[in-house]
């Protein structure tokens, strides 16, 4: 990463760990969270509430990956690999998505409604699929 101008580097670097743990984090959570959700559909069993907490979780570590890359990126910070900003975009769009299809959600009432939804089989790709591009977002930062 390109070094921040005067004054800030200590407090950039600091960030820049934070961002890059809370990452991992992340990634790890979703990892454990596709699992959780794959053992669910293999059984037949409806995702339990402590699932769509974990996933809340994520959400607000997303949030918060988010604000602390702007906040890198306006500091002079820059990822190694451009790459990085799209799958952080990516990473995003699968956390919305993952709200989007919760119980109660405009389109997963839809998709509840017409029958055509596995609920725990979704997830489990879903959070299999966001932490996959976490995965390679953690590898181009």
């Amino acid at each position: 990463r390109r070094a921040a101008g005067r004054g800030g580097v200590g407090r950039l670097s600091a960030l820049a760990d934070g961002h890059r743990i809370l990452g991992l984090a992340f990634m790890v959570g979703t990892a454990v969270l596709a699992v959780w959700g794959f053992l669910c559909h293999r059984r037949r069993a409806p995702l339990p509430p402590a699932y769509w907490h974990g996933l809340r979780a994520g959400g607000a570590a997303v949030g918060l990956q988010v604000l602390s890359g702007l906040a890198l990126l306006a500091g002079g910070r820059h990822p190694r690999d451009e790459l990085h900003l799209m799958y952080a975009g990516l990473v995003t769009a699968g956390i919305a998505l993952a709200e989007l299809l919760r119980p109660g959600a405009s389109l997963g009432r839809i998709l509840r409604e017409e029958g055509r939804f596995s609920e725990a089989g979704t997830y489990a790709l879903l959070t299999a699929m966001v932490s996959l591009l976490t995965l390679r977002l953690w590898m181009t930062g």
